[in-house]
């Protein structure tokens, strides 16, 4: 009879925990595999470009203004060539760029310029920020509660 009512209360508080962070958590774990799929496409173009000596870029693709997808690409001087298959945006999830296209350089470094880039990735609780910085193509994340 004590262990039913241990089980009782410990399924209670259970439940009780789920209702008041479960909803977070959940709907923040596709936006959050998302972003953690984004930083390690990003360091794979990077470190593909190094060893082949070819450029790799991430391109978003949009429709009607709103990021969509993205696909990682290896510019072949005549061209470029899908590397991997196109990653969707998670539904809920709203993806912000200042540019579509992800471009590293033979050693490593992000074109287009100086200082860093960044793309911010939110749903309706968290944002993330991914920073790449330029001159070394160095990628990092952090994350906010909104």
């Amino acid at each position: 009879m004590e262990l039913m009512a241990v089980l009782a209360i410990v399924g209670l508080l259970s439940s009780m925990a789920f209702l008041r962070f479960g909803g977070t958590v959940y709907s923040s774990t596709s936006t959050a595999g998302f972003v953690r799929t984004l930083m390690l496409d990003l360091r794979q173009a990077r470190s593909r470009t190094i060893s082949t000596g070819d450029d790799h870029l991430v391109l978003l693709s949009r429709d009607a203004g709103v990021v969509t997808s993205y696909t990682l690409y290896r510019d072949t001087g005549g061209g470029t060539a899908v590397v991997d298959r196109a990653v969707t945006v998670p539904e809920g999830a709203v993806v912000t760029a200042a540019t579509d296209q992800w471009q590293f350089e033979f050693d490593g470094s992000l074109g287009g310029g100086t200082g860093a880039a960044t793309l911010v990735i939110s749903d309706s609780h968290y944002a993330w920020t991914i920073t790449v910085y330029r001159a070394t193509g160095g990628v990092t994340c952090a994350k906010v509660a909104i």
